[in-house]
């Protein structure tokens, strides 16, 4: 169920970027503020729909692989996003606010009593972002974001640099 849910908000998202003059690939640089974590590195697509001077919102999704070898761990962030060109436009300097969910999924394998042994879990968990970035005339767009996520009173923080080219 996760999954078809997941595919069809993707689907949903490509369908939006196809007819959009506003929508960006992004590769997301992801490193973690709290220890004993791995950095993550991911794509995803944003759009955004200009409403007036300079005022922007939209939709994100990602999918981000966490660089590390004793698993299989990876997050897809699905957030709505409202942006504010400082110039009034639709390029230079920005901040950005974000909210949304993070579906984080992982599988681990440890050996146990001489047999391999594998570990599947999920969670969803709300999601915020807050950052500052610029849109270059050339279509480039250069970020970077606080993002953070709430699970059961427990809060992870990540800072994300993110190089985006819009179509």
């Amino acid at each position: 169920m996760k999954k078809t849910l997941l595919i069809s908000i993707f689907c949903v998202f490509v369908s939006f970027a196809s007819i959009a003059q506003e929508a960006s690939g992004n590769v997301d640089f992801v490193i973690p503020t709290y220890s004993n974590a791995d950095l993550s590195l991911g794509v995803g697509l944003l759009y955004l729909y200009d409403l007036d001077n300079g005022i922007n919102i939209g939709g994100f999704i990602a999918y981000r692989q966490m660089l590390n070898f004793k698993g299989y761990f990876f997050d897809i962030p699905i957030m709505f996003i409202t942006r504010y060109y400082i110039n009034g436009g639709s390029s230079g300097f920005y901040p950005q606010v974000g909210l949304g969910v993070e579906n984080s999924f992982s599988v681990i394998k440890y050996k146990w009593g001489g047999s391999t042994q594998k570990i599947s879990t999920s969670g969803i968990s709300f999601a915020y972002s807050v950052g500052l970035g610029g849109k270059l005339r050339n279509n480039l767009d250069l970020s970077g974001h606080f993002e953070g996520r709430v699970f059961d009173n427990n809060h992870r923080g990540y800072v994300v640099l993110r190089v985006g080219f819009w179509f």
